[in-house]
C-alpha cells in the first residue's frame, strides 16, 4: 500500500500593518469564529479573485451597497418589452401621476445614497449605469460651480426618458443639488446641477 503524501506546510511571510487595523481584523475573525490567520488569508484570496475580475474590493463593496439600495427601494426585474408596453399604456393616461412616482422614488434613492459614499455623484452615476435603467453612457462635465450630466440610453422611449429625468431630479435633489437646466429626448437626458449651499 502506498503512503499518503501529506501537504507541505506553506511558507509564511510577515506583513506589516497598523496595530489598530490588526486589532480590528482580530475582532472580526473572532466574531466569525475563524482564526486570525484563516480570516486574513481569505481576505487576500478574495482580493486576488477581485483582481482577476479587473475589480477592486472597494468597487465590489460599492456595487453591493448600490444593490442593497435597489433592494430596499423594491426594485424588481421585469422583461423590457413588458415594461415598455406597460409604461406606454399607463403614460398616456396618467403621465402626471407617473412622473410624481418616479420623482419620489428618485428622492428615496438619493436619501439612501446620502452619506454612504465619498463621492455621492459618482455613486449615483454608478447606480444608474449598473442598474436596470439601460443607460450605457454618462458624460460628466464640471463647468465653474455646476455639473452637467448627460445620460445616453438609445434603446428607451421618449416617455421613459421623461420618467428617468423625473427620477434623476428626485435623487439629485435629495443629494443636495439644485437643477439649473433639464432636457429629455428619446434616449438622451441632460441635467445641469449645482450644489445647494
Amino acid at each position: 500500500m502506498g503512503r499518503v503524501q501529506e501537504d507541505k506546510p506553506k511558507e509564511k511571510k510577515l506583513i506589516r500593518a497598523p496595530e489598530d487595523l490588526v486589532d480590528e481584523l482580530g475582532d472580526a475573525a473572532t466574531r466569525q469564529g475563524k482564526t486570525f490567520y484563516r480570516y486574513v488569508t481569505e481576505i487576500f484570496e478574495q482580493a486576488l479573485e477581485a483582481n482577476k475580475l479587473n475589480k477592486t474590493l472597494s468597487s465590489i463593496i460599492d456595487s453591493y451597497k448600490l444593490s442593497e439600495i435597489s433592494r430596499k427601494t423594491g426594485v424588481v426585474a421585469v422583461p423590457r418589452d413588458f415594461l415598455e408596453l406597460g409604461l406606454d399604456r399607463i403614460f398616456s393616461e396618467g403621465q402626471e401621476d407617473l412622473i410624481k412616482i418616479w420623482f419620489q422614488t428618485g428622492r428615496l434613492y438619493g436619501f439612501l445614497l446620502k452619506g454612504k459614499f465619498n463621492d455621492e455623484i459618482e455613486a449615483f452615476i454608478r447606480l444608474v449605469k449598473e442598474g436596470l435603467w439601460l443607460v450605457n453612457e454618462v458624460e460628466v462635465k464640471n463647468v465653474e460651480k455646476s455639473i452637467s450630466l448627460r445620460f445616453v440610453a438609445p434603446s428607451i422611449s421618449k416617455e421613459r426618458s421623461t420618467l428617468l429625468l423625473s427620477f434623476f431630479e428626485g435623487a439629485l435633489t435629495s443629494l443636495g443639488y439644485e437643477i439649473i437646466e433639464k432636457n429629455d429626448y428619446k434616449g438622451i437626458i441632460d441635467v445641469k446641477i449645482t450644489r445647494i449651499s
